[in-house]
């Protein structure tokens, strides 16, 4: 394998700022186009707290604020490309000799002992589906909540899936229960297996959702004792923290235990801020796991 300076995670940040102009423009202009989709299923009377404004955006404070998550998908990315350069530059300043121009002449020795690496980075296709999959949960919630139609709908779900799914089979991965290409047979297969039960069991997508968090919490706790790496649990416990607190919002929310519809202020769009400051958390947790060099 050829050493190369990273630039996949430049691409993935490019994905989701192009995709986040478009969604941010199209949405307002493209009202008359949803109008007469299939609604969704909490429509009319069970849709949160935020009161319908049937005109372009439905519910503007939930779907403005679902572009958190966006910008946690590119603040991943970004943080991927830094630590990408720098495991680089660590491998190059090893093994490579300095007079050497042309890096990318060299080969990489791959698995050496000699070099702390990254496990997020140990395959970039791993960083690529997490900050997408979060960014998308932002794109496809603002559609869903800016449309309130079951397209919407199944895509927002579809997003939530893919992250979860992500947190499952990157634990099962990197306690090598998956090879890499395991690892993508798996993901495809099961979100398939899931877009379509949730397209034929709508009213089954958050108990589906809850079990698989606790799948995923539980393959991780699997992994970790098993595991000889580094990791700062810390941020893991501050991204349950948040999920935890984001969990108690929605409920009161879905519930309108507290419920003001018209105000700016909503507990769904808190929700989405605190699910995104979970994901960054996660993404800190993953990128503070390495493995230590052996002689």
């Amino acid at each position: 394998m050829r050493l190369q300076p990273p630039q996949v995670y430049m691409g993935g940040l490019g994905i989701l700022v192009g995709g986040t102009a478009f969604v941010m423009v199209a949405l307002p202009r493209l009202a008359q186009l949803w109008q007469s989709w299939a609604p969704a299923t909490c429509m009319p009377h069970d849709c949160f707290c935020e009161a319908l404004r049937f005109g372009q955006i439905m519910q503007p404070a939930n779907t403005w604020s679902s572009f958190g998550f966006v910008f946690v998908g590119m603040w991943i990315f970004h943080r991927l490309d830094i630590e990408a350069q720098l495991q680089y530059h660590r491998i190059k300043n090893t093994y490579l000799r300095e007079d050497v121009g042309d890096w990318g002449q060299w080969s990489l020795p791959l698995g050496s002992p000699r070099v702390v690496q990254k496990t997020l980075l140990s395959s970039s296709w791993f960083g690529l589906i997490l900050g997408l999959a979060v960014g998308w949960v932002g794109w496809f919630s603002a559609v869903y909540h800016a449309t309130m139609r079951f397209v919407g709908q199944w895509l927002d779900i579809a997003a939530m899936y893919l992250l979860v799914t992500f947190v499952l089979l990157y634990a099962l991965a990197r306690g090598g229960w998956l090879t890499g290409k395991g690892f993508a047979m798996a993901y495809f297969s099961l979100n398939a297996g899931l877009g379509i039960l949730q397209a034929q069991f709508p009213h089954a997508r958050r108990s589906i959702f809850g079990l698989l968090i606790v799948s995923a919490l539980l393959a991780e706790i699997w992994q970790r004792r098993q595991s000889v790496s580094r990791i700062d649990h810390s941020w893991m416990i501050a991204a349950l923290l948040c999920l935890l607190t984001a969990f108690g919002v929605w409920y009161v929310d879905l519930h309108k235990l507290h419920c003001s519809p018209y105000s700016i202020v909503q507990g769904h769009a808190i929700w989405h801020l605190l699910c995104a400051a979970a994901a960054a958390c996660l993404a800190r947790y993953y990128l503070s796991e390495d493995h230590p060099p052996h002689s």
